[in-house]
């Protein structure tokens, strides 16, 4: 008996003792929507835990004396739940409504709760970004990130400027790094230098518009330094990282279609504005001919002349006009009303119109999810003959494996084809060149549509005279895009493979494999025939691009304990770049008409260049995140590349950065407040690196035509360096995050400094050494600012009212350039140039001055202004700020949004005002002035104009000049400095609005389609303010750093449509 006793105590001391001494505790933890996958389970005050499986299952054992478990998860409650004696705690944690409220993906793609970055990142969602219907998904982020500038230009498929906080560099690229799905998209500029000046060429856009908005679940924009530093030297200018849209789990097979229509009209208000009072010439006379061979001359219109300082407007008159000199046509020699043109150019322009369908299927199991997605956009053009056209495939897929490895997969397909995109600047291919520079008021466009002959011979306006029917400078602007145009086209892949393997609880193991691949092809034309100034040809060029990226990395997401969490990763990177490009083209000229060929040249010599170079780049970085209480993060980063653009045995550089986060509203006495919902302080300081393009540390043998037989082979123009050093970025920021009245009121202000130095620029050296330009670190400028972003709530409930306010004002100084250098020209163009010089913002305009006596201009004895010939800033192109101002209006299902968009202050130098007046074309050069009569009549007879100013002894001016005819008040150079052509650059547009209704179900029935949406879409509706007269401020003619030079610009599009979207 005694012994069953003992072995029965033995027996429950022995239970008791390993009850005390562990148990284990099991459980699943959902949402709303179901499990939850990575949530941290911690035994509360202890650093013993783990984490939830893909199934949000999790499993723990924990010692005898643990209370609690403490459940964590970003974007949730933080939930504590008492053990008890259970061994099964299920959990479904809460929205954390007093958190910042947002899971914002942050570098490398890793999600983090936005109240522990301790930099400044704004999401922009992907239905934002769609809804107005903007072909290039660049344009649609103006007005909706503070201290983000877009500049588009108004060509079909052109270019759009974008920089985040400024220009950091002197002849870098400044342009953001775009990442979609964790794939660095390359936004490579193939516009070419001439194109970029101004001289003429076409904006061939950017490759980044090849993003289809419709695939676009949210855009993240990484200012700071601290928040790209991870993904290398080209963050520099920030990061627009993009997450696309993927398919949903157990929620079977959808279908989502989206259709829009959307229509152009330009916006009249944007292009020259014509006189309609006097006709062709350069002073009022005719040209006089024979032309019936009656004896008699006809009086004929000046068509040699591409200026309208000719006769007066007389309907009685009758006279010749250009489209009756084509001897053997029934008109030739008729005369009509000496008139105005009674279609003007606005004629000339077109209703464009673009339908973009979107088709994706969406899904998943439990173990896996899908989208694929078709996108078709179709477009014309506002001009006659363009047209563009794509196709998009995306795919988005990913596969549980096994319980610890998951694998994903993103694959695009993009294909463009592109005929007739607009010419740009001073060229003869831009017929804005003509109609805001060189051009006659008489014209009629009903008339130049007839633009050529049976025989496919020209009809220009521009004849070189009476008896010789052949274009003198310019071509019949129907010619230019019938038969001078070009095309082009792109096929694009770009993806990634994706594996993530759960080495243990917070440890995972990832590996990506990303590609971005593409052939551009390009044609241009100069048909035979065209105007005498111009060598008909034929260029063809392919570009081929491909960059490769791997990625090893280990994260690490664990709570040491119920208060300290510890979250990084560490990794490294092989990125290789390769880029190739062909030309080939016909020299001095082609033979037959109508032979688009290389081998319809002239001369047997063809124009070839080939050009080959690669890049490769090794890195290793790392990221740690330290956090206390959910109250206080500390994150640490550092990244070391070694680029083989620089020199062997210095191509190492390595920047680090630090930033912190403080949630005070955590502190006992500010939590759970009735005004201030959350309040967090941040700062940070970071330092990036920056390598440059490949071949300029050594000198290279270009090849050149041969002599002969004989090879030939020459040094280039620009000296390399073989002691070149990465660029340097340092920056610091600081900022806070507020929210009010339970989140009704938002603030997220951020202050920054940031200096670029180091830099490697070009410089101009003594020709006698052989070379034009060396290349040199060198330079410091500096981008100091704030931003401000403003949301809030006025009306909540069935009528609910949402507002949203991003302002920037950025402070640009050039510091310093090189030694002995105090101005660096961009590029320069006619009367004025684009610079940098020290001490001003970047963007210096330069030119000619206006003489002053007490600020006021002073005017000459003859009535025209006295001119400082010294070349001296006269603008700059930085806008002081800019402001975004949006509101959504919405009612049960109806919704309205409307976005304002503003710029002050900055300038541009505008190219077509100096020509278009000075050749009597605009409408301010006829009328009457200020005593009541014509400005053009005699100034002894009352006409003339009296520029504001005073004389030279400080009295009002009082002294008409003479404004009637070429070389008079109006004329460039010599009576007008280069500064009566810079023009303040503020505006105010409206730059979308959208009226939508969502049907409810009830309304649908039994038909199969969820979620009919219908939306009336606008876009650049209107310019609300604008100080400039025959242009948009706006515009621009690429991208790069030139900007504040308009010349041949063509008029904004007023778009508008409808779009409807549904599910099955």
């Amino acid at each position: 008996m005694m012994k069953k006793l003992l072995l029965m105590l033995s027996f429950f001391l022995i239970a008791s003792y390993s009850w005390a001494q562990d148990r284990t505790v099991s459980g699943t933890v959902t949402d709303e929507e179901g499990p939850l996958p990575g949530v941290n389970v911690i035994v509360k005050g202890t650093t013993t835990g783990t984490t939830t499986d893909l199934d949000g299952n999790y499993k723990l054992s924990i010692p005898s004396d643990a209370e609690a478990l403490v459940f964590t998860y970003i974007g949730y409650e933080k939930t504590e739940i008492i053990i008890g004696t259970r061994s099964v705690i299920d959990v479904t944690l809460q929205p954390d409504v007093q958190q910042l409220g947002e899971v914002v993906v942050t570098a490398l793609g890793i999600e983090r709760d936005q109240k522990s970055l301790g930099y400044s990142v704004q999401e922009v969602s992907g239905e934002s970004l769609s809804e107005a219907k903007e072909q290039n998904v660049i344009n649609s982020l103006s007005g909706k990130v503070a201290g983000v500038q877009v500049r588009s230009s108004n060509t079909m498929g052109g270019s759009a400027n974008i920089l985040i906080r400024g220009t950091n560099t002197l002849a870098g690229n400044n342009q953001p790094l775009f990442v979609v799905d964790g794939v660095p998209i390359d936004n490579s500029s193939y516009n070419s230098a001439n194109q970029e000046a101004g001289g003429g060429g076409y904006d061939y856009g950017n490759p980044a518009a090849d993003l289809n908005p419709e695939d676009i679940e949210s855009m993240s924009v990484l200012k700071g330094g601290s928040a790209a530093a991870l993904y290398g030297s080209r963050a520099l200018n920030g990061v627009i990282l993009i997450t696309t849209k993927k398919g949903s789990k157990g929620k079977g097979v959808g279908v989502s279609v989206n259709s829009s229509v959307t229509f152009s009209k330009i916006n009249q208000n944007t292009m020259p504005q014509h006189q309609k009072e006097y006709g062709a010439g350069y002073g009022n006379y005719w040209t006089y001919a024979d032309l019936d061979g009656d004896g008699n001359d006809e009086q004929i219109v000046n068509t040699a002349d591409d200026a309208s300082w000719g006769p007066k407007f007389d309907p009685n008159l009758e006279v010749v006009h250009w489209d009756a000199l084509f001897p053997g046509e029934d008109n030739y020699g008729e005369t009509r009303p000496w008139v105005a043109g009674e279609a003007g150019i606005e004629e000339f322009f077109e209703t464009g119109v673009s339908m973009r369908n979107n088709v994706s299927i969406n899904g998943g199991t439990e173990k896996a999810t899908y989208r694929l997605s078709y996108t078709n956009e179709d477009t014309k053009g506002i001009a006659p003959n363009s047209s563009m056209k794509s196709n998009t495939v995306a795919l988005n897929a990913s596969l549980e494996a096994t319980d610890k490895l998951k694998i994903s997969t993103s694959v695009n397909y993009v294909g463009n084809e592109v005929i007739g995109r607009q010419g740009t600047g001073y060229a003869g291919t831009n017929v804005m060149q003509s109609f805001g520079q060189w051009f006659q008021s008489n014209l009629d466009f009903n008339r130049l549509k007839n633009y050529k002959d049976e025989a496919g011979n020209q009809r220009a306006w521009n004849l070189a005279g009476a008896s010789n029917p052949r274009g003198y400078y310019f071509n019949n602007p129907y010619w230019v895009v019938n038969e001078n145009f070009q095309s082009d086209g792109r096929d694009r892949v770009f993806g990634n493979v994706f594996l993530e393997y759960q080495l243990f609880d917070g440890v995972k193991l990832n590996g990506r494999s990303t590609i971005d691949f593409y052939n551009f092809g390009q044609e241009e034309r100069v048909n035979v025939g065209s105007a005498i100034t111009d060598v008909p040809s034929y260029v063809r060029r392919e570009y081929t691009f491909m960059e490769r990226n791997d990625d090893f990395f280990v994260t690490i997401d664990k709570y040491l304990n119920d208060n300290f969490s510890i979250s990084g990763l560490i990794g490294v990177n092989r990125r290789t770049t390769t880029n190739s490009s062909l030309q080939l083209g016909t020299f001095r000229g082609m033979v037959n008409k109508d032979v688009f060929a290389i081998s319809n040249t002239i001369s047997p010599e063809v124009n070839y260049t080939d050009d080959f170079s690669e890049k490769a780049q090794r890195s290793a970085y790392g990221n740690v995140s330290f956090g206390f209480n959910d109250m206080v993060f500390l994150d640490l980063t550092a990244r070391n590349d070694w680029s083989s653009t620089l020199p062997e045995g210095a191509n190492s550089y390595f920047y680090p950065s630090v930033s912190t986060s403080f949630i005070f509203t955590e502190l006992e006495g500010l939590r759970n407040s009735d005004i201030l919902s959350f309040g967090k302080l941040r700062a940070n300081w970071s330092r990036v690196g920056n390598d440059t393009d490949p071949y300029r540390t050594r000198n290279y043998f270009e090849a050149e035509n041969s002599f002969g037989s004989s090879p030939v082979y020459r040094y280039g123009t620009t000296l390399n360096n073989p002691a070149l050093k990465s660029e340097t970025k340092e920056g610091i920021e600081f900022g806070t995050e507020l929210l009010f009245f339970n989140r009704r009121i938002g603030l997220n202000a951020s202050v920054y400094k940031d200096n670029t130095y180091d830099q490697i620029i070009p410089v101009k050296t003594s020709t006698s050494t052989g070379y034009n330009f060396q290349y040199i670190n060198a330079g410091n400028f500096e981008n100091k600012g704030i931003e401000i972003a403003l949301n809030a709530t006025p009306v909540d409930g069935d009528f609910r009212w949402d507002m949203n306010v991003n302002w920037a004002k950025n402070v640009n100084t050039v510091v310093e350039l090189a030694e002995g250098i105090d101005n660096y020209t961009i590029t320069s163009f006619f009367f004025a140039s684009i610079n940098a010089t020290e001490g001003e913002p970047f963007g210096t305009i330069r030119g000619t001055n206006f003489q002053y006596k007490d600020g006021e201009k002073v005017i000459n004895s003859d009535g025209y202004y006295a001119i400082d010939d010294s070349i001296q800033t006269i603008g700059n192109a930085t806008p002081d700020w800019n402001l975004g101002f949006s509101n959504t209006f919405s009612y049960k299902g109806f919704s309205l949004r409307t976005l304002f968009d503003m710029q002050m202050g900055g300038d541009i130098f505008s190219l077509n005002t100096a020509f278009g007046r000075a050749t009597g074309l605009y409408e301010e050069t006829a009328g009457l002035n200020a005593k009541g009569n014509p400005k053009r009549d005699p100034v002894a007879e009352g006409g003339g104009i009296l520029l504001e100013g005073v004389q030279e002894d400080g009295s009002e001016n009082t002294v008409y000049a003479p404004a009637g005819t070429w070389g008079q008040a109006w004329q460039y150079g010599s009576n007008n400095p280069a500064a009566n052509y810079v023009f303040d650059a503020t505006y105010i547009k409206l730059r979308e609005l959208a009226f939508g209704y969502k049907f409810p179900q009830s309304f649908l029935g039994d038909l199969p389609i969820k979620n009919l949406e219908f939306n009336v879409v606008g876009r650049n509706l209107a310019i609300l303010h604008s100080n400039v007269k025959h242009f948009d401020p706006e515009v621009t003619r690429s991208s790069g750093n030139a900007q504040g030079y308009e010349s041949g610009t063509y008029p904004t599009p007023r778009t508008y449509g409808f779009n409807v979207k549904f599910n099955f």
